[in-house]
């Protein structure tokens, strides 16, 4: 019995680590990589199909989309500043957002909600994807100090 049990946990193992290195194996090739055999001509059976399933997770850059300017309109998003970790290097940055009753802390690239997008963090603030039309949304003008208190004393 302890013989079968034994020779059941090899098989386990075995069976675990092969399907490890297949994982392994399909992530090391890169996704561009040209099929070769059979597999080169399959084609997905229905666009709509594969096209519905990303809808809202994943839309293609329009990479023929000019720089921002500095005339770009400002944003109608319910944004609230509620702090910045500024960088030398701006795209660098960390700000922390109130979006509705959410707080997000945020850097370039990171999504707000769906369709909503921080495209890129530059001098004048921020820009910002809004379901393809970019929007600023400006730097918050600095607080001068009220009054000076000691800490240790």
């Amino acid at each position: 019995m302890k013989l079968a049990i034994g020779l059941l946990q090899l098989l386990l193992c075995l069976l675990s680590g092969w399907l490890l290195a297949q994982t392994v194996l399909a992530f090391w090739h890169s996704p561009n990589a040209e099929l070769q055999g059979p597999q080169a001509s399959v084609e997905p059976t229905s666009p709509l199909l594969t096209q519905s399933l990303l809808v809202e997770y994943w839309q293609p850059r329009d990479i023929s989309r000019k720089p921002p300017s500095d005339s770009l309109p400002t944003t109608q998003l319910p944004l609230r500043w509620l702090g910045q970790l500024r960088e030398q290097q701006l795209a660098q940055s960390i700000v922390v957002l109130g979006y509705g009753n959410e707080r997000l802390v945020l850097g370039q690239g990171d999504r707000l909600a769906p369709g909503i997008r921080l495209e890129r963090i530059d001098s004048q603030g921020l820009i910002i994807d809004n379901n393809g039309r970019l929007e600023r949304f400006a730097w918050p003008q600095l607080q001068p100090l009220a009054g000076v208190r000691r800490l240790d004393g």
